[in-house]
């Protein structure tokens, strides 16, 4: 519904959109024949002061294009498609590359498969055209047959929100406005996430026995996420240089490297060895290779997925259904809420991010506090 308080506006569900037909005598450099985009505002002032704004800028940009007949290239405004542009425009497998090339440097292999198999899903079945050229139906189609394809709704989103992340960054990169192909396309209803098992202190302390038992690699892995709740990939592709075992409060260093990103810059942390985990780590350590658990990690590429398919497989015999290896994570975490550690410490621990904006502040607590509540969860 047009704002009649507010001229060349209209509100959706609250928020103001500027809207505008373009000049007949400019209508030839624009894909659409009205400029149509968010204000990003539910405040009418706001909103009739960026349409002034607006509302200049593209006079401007209309002069310019009257005077040049066309060959100027400024205005983002509406970010207007001109036709001598489209000759620049690259393709979906071109802007694949581009995306990957930008966006793409040390986000690891799970990254770039994803995005290209969204794409290469997109170019079945859509087609391999300019990103100028795509229409919104075309889009839908692309939502319909990834649901055709028997994925289920998590799986299509996840899909289809890596397709329009790329579309969109690289679009905007070439001053494409891609509102009217994504704005409020239905991806169905979000599904229930099944919550993963925390594992009992029972099962906890046959595990740790076993893995005792067994004393491989194997065994020392599981040991040491069980009492650091570390994500699998963390501990996998550990290094020797990230033990530190001198000193009162042996530890952890979780930092990133060339084979092992960090999920968040939180995941950055030092973590306490305690328990079976201290027990692990010096064994690990013993190892011909710099790295902790190199059946798992190399200089080329850390095999978390592979070590949580063979682990959960052995632990599958010794704990209930359901119970996983990131299990040990949640229990970390019902451990230190036993023993009443503040959950700042606990986030710290475990590499939690944080909403509490103070909580970046400083270099956060020292290790000898962190270790004198991980000490505690391995005496219940």
């Amino acid at each position: 519904m047009v704002d009649q308080k507010c001229v060349n506006t209209f509100r959706k569900r609250g928020v103001y959109y500027f809207s505008k037909r373009v000049p007949k005598d400019v209508e030839r450099h624009y894909a659409t024949p009205r400029i149509v985009f968010s204000l990003g505002t539910r405040s009418a002032r706001v909103a009739r002061s960026r349409v002034r704004s607006t509302l200049t800028h593209l006079e401007e940009f209309w002069v310019a294009l009257r005077l040049s007949e066309g060959t100027y290239q400024g205005s983002q405004i509406g970010r207007p498609l001109l036709k001598k542009a489209e000759d620049r425009m690259p393709t979906l497998k071109e802007a694949l590359s581009y995306y990957l090339r930008m966006k793409g440097n040390g986000r690891g292999k799970v990254f770039e498969n994803t995005s290209a198999r969204s794409i290469n899903y997109a170019i079945d079945i859509i087609g391999n055209h300019r990103i100028d050229q795509y229409k919104r139906d075309e889009i839908l189609k692309y939502r319909d047959a990834l649901t055709a394809r028997g994925l289920s709704n998590s799986s299509v989103r996840r899909v289809f929100a890596s397709f329009r992340s790329i579309f969109r960054f690289v679009a905007s990169e070439h001053g494409l406005d891609t509102t009217p192909l994504f704005a409020g396309i239905f991806l169905g209803t979000a599904e229930s996430v099944k919550k993963r098992k925390p594992i009992s202190d029972h099962g906890l302390k046959r595990v740790q026995t076993e893995c005792r038992r067994v004393n491989d690699d194997m065994r020392h892995l599981i040991a040491l996420v069980s009492d650091t709740g570390l994500r699998l990939a963390e501990a996998a592709g550990l290094v020797k240089d990230d033990v530190i075992l001198e000193g009162p409060h042996p530890h952890l260093l979780i930092r990133p490297h060339p084979w092992r990103r960090l999920k968040t810059p939180s995941s950055e942390r030092v973590v306490p060895l305690v328990g079976a985990a201290l027990w692990a780590v010096t064994r690990s350590m013993d190892a011909e290779s710099r790295f902790l658990f190199p059946r798992y990690c190399s200089e080329a590429i850390c095999k978390a997925a592979y070590a949580s398919s063979a682990l959960n497989r052995w632990l599958s015999n010794h704990v209930a259904d359901g119970v996983v290896v990131h299990s040990f994570r949640h229990s970390l975490r019902d451990r230190l809420r036993a023993v009443e550690c503040p959950a700042e410490i606990v986030d710290e621990i475990g590499g939690w991010s944080s909403k509490n904006v103070g909580r970046s502040y400083g270099d956060g607590y020292p290790i000898s506090v962190k270790a004198s509540w991980m000490a505690k969860i391995t005496q219940i």
